[in-house]
């Protein structure tokens, strides 16, 4: 046999390879499409039971560390400036106003001596907005919002970038040129 022909005999199968690496890679991202929609409810959720958590006289954070496991026994640790980032990262993509920020920090434990930290939230955000951590938006009933612009700190993303999510028919394709690939890998491991 010449080495053209053992070239030839290695053909489909690198074909099937690269079709089944083409799958997985679109299969993971899907997965982080995925991922990403989890983690955008974690944190709806979050938000929502830290909205609760002064009506029923709890800290989540304290009672259940569990489900508030970047958030136990740390916001007494950090300044203001570092507690509102974390608030505003763990809330991204959603936006928040001063006070939403404030209910936030009383999630993760803030302590403060204060009976009014709303001017000093107000500081500290024109400062994360000066310095392009933050963005706001004024809306029309005169409230203004925040977003986190910084890294995220909420859950770490995958590493491959999100291209585009496989249709059911192109994952049906690629298992199929997957399943014959291993067919004809299993067949030459019989013929060697």
């Amino acid at each position: 046999m010449d080495t053209t022909e053992y070239i030839a005999s290695y053909r489909e199968p690198y074909e099937k390879a690269l079709s089944e690496l083409e799958y997985l890679i679109d299969r993971l991202e899907q997965i982080d499409v995925e991922r990403d929609a989890v983690i955008t409810r974690i944190s709806e959720v979050r938000e929502g039971i830290a909205a609760f958590a002064p009506l029923v006289k709890e800290n989540p954070a304290e009672t259940h560390p569990e489900l508030f496991p970047d958030e136990s026994d740390v916001g007494a640790d950090l300044g203001l400036t570092d507690a509102i980032r974390k608030v505003l990262a763990n809330s991204n993509p959603k936006k928040l106003t001063p006070v939403g920020v404030r209910t936030g920090l009383a999630a993760i434990g803030f302590q403060t001596k204060s009976k009014n930290i709303l001017p000093s939230i107000h500081t500290v955000l024109k400062r994360l907005e000066k310095n392009n951590e933050i963005s706001s938006k004024t809306e029309e009933d005169g409230r203004t919002w925040y977003k986190w612009d910084g890294p995220s700190r909420a859950l770490p993303s995958l590493p491959l970038p999100i291209r585009r999510v496989a249709t059911q028919e192109q994952i049906e394709a690629a298992e199929r040129k997957r399943a014959e690939a291993r067919a004809i890998m299993d067949k030459a491991k019989k013929k060697s």
